[in-house]
This record gives structure tokens, sequence and C-alpha cells, in this order.
């Protein structure tokens, strides 16, 4: 295999692109063995902004959506551990760890054509137990029509199949936990769904949570996972639970309703300029989800953009599934 031998790792995230994934390997170790690799491997995806995304697509338009970014950089991780680090091709890639954080604001402007996309990776396999990883690291740098404007790291967890239950679940319980009293949960309400235009989304059939509970404390936004989400994209990983891209639609959605509600930010200009999440357990479907977003004080950044601070914590009957610190920024 020639050192810039391409590969296109396909999913949701790519459609309406064609992506190729290059590969720079800093020696020829790998090939003259026919091992996998055991160290950091170098790589370059080509692509482009999707166009006609049922998700990704779907909204004011202002910006090219970064949530896009997120579920490519699972894809292609995905793709690495099984090509290259030798992770068993029926074990699944979920986020463990993600941190986005935007450099350059005005790339991220979309336009009605499509935008060039390149992203140098570096990657190496984690968490080795007799040379055999659990996990891979992505570490990138982002760039829109050769235009340097984001950077991310991403550490996968690589789970195996979940085994069909040999027991029946454990009884829902009566009555919730004091932590869920806490979060303004109201199990058994009817849900309604936030208005699209408030969650940056121009469908209502991409929103994924619920309108803020009215008992929630105040400067705290509590609202559900709405229990009829459903979408091709949310079920591109494998496994039984709740996917990851799903839990971080609704942590942006839930922040950008916390700084438009708190602050006035209109969300059909504003993004998440800066992104560190921490996943802390798997969600089960069919049981509440609740996402509390707390906005910190109104500031700027270097231009003068309105800038918001939250912190959003998803939780399912007290147990804290997934944490994130973000920023919200509006643009003139």
């Amino acid at each position: 295999m020639r050192s810039d031998a391409a590969a296109s790792p396909g999913g949701p995230a790519a459609e309406g692109a064609t992506s190729h994934l290059i590969h720079r390997p800093r020696s020829s170790e790998h090939y003259l063995l026919d091992a996998p690799c055991t160290g950091e491997e170098h790589f370059v995806l080509v692509s482009r902004t999707p166009l006609g995304h049922p998700l990704f697509n779907d909204g004011p338009g202002h910006f090219h959506d970064i949530q896009g970014t997120a579920e490519m950089a699972r894809q292609v991780g995905e793709f690495i551990g099984h090509q290259f680090f030798g992770l068993p091709a029926e074990q699944h890639a979920a986020f463990a760890r993600l941190h986005l954080r935007i450099t350059h604001l005005a790339a991220w402007r979309a336009r009605p054509e499509q935008a060039d996309l390149t992203v140098r990776v570096r990657a190496r396999p984690t968490e080795v137990v007799r040379g055999v990883p659990r996990g891979v690291e992505l570490r990138s740098e982002l760039s829109l029509d050769d235009v340097e404007c984001a950077t991310g790291t991403a550490s996968l967890a690589f789970l195996p199949p979940d085994p069909p239950l040999q027991y029946a679940p454990p009884p829902r319980p009566a009555v919730p936990s004091p932590e869920e009293r806490e979060d303004g949960d109201a199990y058994g309400a009817p849900q309604r769904p936030a208005a699209a235009a408030e969650v940056g989304r121009g469908s209502p059939a991409n929103v994924v949570v619920s309108e803020p509970a009215e008992a929630a404390p105040y400067g705290r936004f509590v609202t559900q996972l709405l229990a009829s989400t459903y979408h091709r994209v949310f079920a591109a990983e494998s496994g039984d639970h709740l996917s990851g891209m799903l839990l971080l639609e609704a942590m942006r959605q839930t922040a950008l309703l916390a700084a438009g509600r708190t602050y006035g930010l209109t969300p059909s200009r504003a993004t998440m300029a800066t992104s560190r999440v921490l996943f802390r357990a798997r969600a089960e479907p069919g049981l509440p989800l609740t996402c509390t977003a707390v906005p910190g004080p109104l500031g700027r950044d270097a231009q003068q953009r309105p800038s918001v601070p939250v912190t959003v914590t998803l939780t399912q009957y007290g147990r804290r599934v997934a944490e994130a610190t973000s920023t919200v920024l509006q643009d003139f």
C-alpha cells in the first residue's frame, strides 16, 4: 500500500459529499510486518460540507453545523480503530470525551455552495492491555476552504455488542430520586417540544428536547429528551443505548434555548464556539432523561460579539450521564 493510500469512511454525517481518509504513515513497519499500528498515526480527511442533509443542513443556514464534525470524528475514529489499530470489527465506537473549539468564526458562515473540508488527524490507540487497545484518541485541526477554523479532541471507547437480555430489567422507580426532583423532573407529564427556531433548527422533526420545566429553580433551564425522538443520524451508532450524537444534540439545543431566553441571544445567528463534554455513563432508551442548563454571565469575545458560558448536565434517575461546559456565541 502506498503512503498516500486513501479510504472512504461512510456514514450519515458525510451525506452529499465524498470523503477520503488519507493515511500518512510515519514508517513502513506496519506494511512490512502486516501488523496493527501501535503508536500515533497521521491522517488527512478530505471532504466537503454536507448538502441537503436532513439534520446538519436543517436550520437558519447562517453557519455550517459543527455538530456534523463531531459525528464525522466518531465515524473516522471507528474506521481507524478497525483498519489500523486492530480493534475487533464487531465493536463500535462511542464518545468518552469530546472537545471542540471554533478558532475562526467567519469561516463557519455558510454560503449556498458547499465548502471544502480538510481535517488533519493524529490518532493513537489508548488503554492498551497485552497489546490490544480498547479505545482511540483523535486530535484534529479543521479547515474550511483552506482557512484553519477549528480544533478538536475526541476520546472514543470501543464497546462490544450489547448482549441479549437474559433477565427482566429492573422495575421503574415509583418515586423520582431527590436529585431528579431538584432538576425539576416532571415524570408522567405531557412533553411539549421546544420551538424549532429557539433551538437552532428549522423542522420540528429535528427538535429533541421539550419546553423547559416551569417548576425549575430560577436561572436553570430543565428540559426532557423527547420520547418520540428518532433520526437515522442518531441511530448510526450501534448498540442498544442512546447514541452520543443524540445526547450532544440535546445539550446543544438546551444550551441555545437557555442563552436565548436569559440574555436574548438570537439562535439563528448563534453557535457553540466551544464545547467540552464528558460522557460518564450510557443512557438507557425508554427511560426519562433530563437536560439541565445553567447559563453564566453575559460576556464579549475579542470582536465584541455576545458570548455566554453554559454548563449542561444530563441525568437519568439521578445518575449523571454526561456533562458539558460550552460557550454560546452570537454573530453580528
